[in-house]
């Protein structure tokens, strides 16, 4: 599985060489008004640049490099500098930086970063599309840093049953995922009330 990861590094490296030739490209044809040679890509350009360092910083946290996955993170939670941007583009780098936050909540929660936990389920209730990816994080950090989230579980738990969208094969994954994460936490505290 690990050198699956390395292998998204790899792509995510060669997408970001792209992403930035064709953009400084197109910023050589803009400021020589050259505006009718400009490239139209199916995605807006920002969407390209932005995922390459969402791929990494994700393939990074995989293999738990949580150091180094926090500047690719960092590097797509804010793209606002990218300066051919339209309305579209604006719109994808608002998704970028939701995207960017939750990831930064969820690497402090695994690098062992309690302090942080009301703050991301604030921001998790503002962003309730999130809270399913969200809790699997929290749960995650929760069995390796040995930390108690039973309000939370109890909490969230009417959430958390509504995400059971058998047509969405991420929410149906992630769900999957999230309550085999809960027994392994049950069952660890088990064994520790019964030593």
């Amino acid at each position: 599985m690990l050198q699956k990861w390395k292998d998204v590094e790899k792509y995510a490296d060669e997408l970001r060489t792209l992403a930035i030739a064709v953009y400084q490209d197109q910023l050589r044809k803009k400021e020589s008004g050259k505006t009718d040679e400009m490239l139209h890509t199916e995605r807006h350009l920002v969407v390209y640049y932005g995922q390459s360092s969402l791929l990494k910083g994700v393939a990074l946290t995989m293999q738990e490099q949580y150091v180094e996955a926090e500047k690719h993170v960092i590097e797509y939670t804010d793209l606002t500098w990218f300066e051919l941007l339209d309305e579209i583009g604006n719109k994808e780098v608002k998704k970028f930086n939701i995207w960017g936050r939750a990831n930064l909540y969820g690497l402090n929660l695994k690098k062992g970063n309690v302090s942080i936990l009301s703050e991301y389920v604030a921001f998790l209730q503002e962003h309730p599309n999130k809270i399913l990816p969200g809790m699997l994080t929290i749960i995650e950090a929760a069995n390796k840093h040995n930390f108690c989230i039973d309000e939370l579980l109890h909490r969230y738990s009417a959430n958390l049953s509504s995400f059971h969208d058998h047509q969405n094969p991420i929410n149906l994954s992630q769900n999957f995922q999230f309550w085999i994460k809960r027994l392994n936490m049950n069952l660890e505290k088990e064994t520790r009330h019964k030593r």
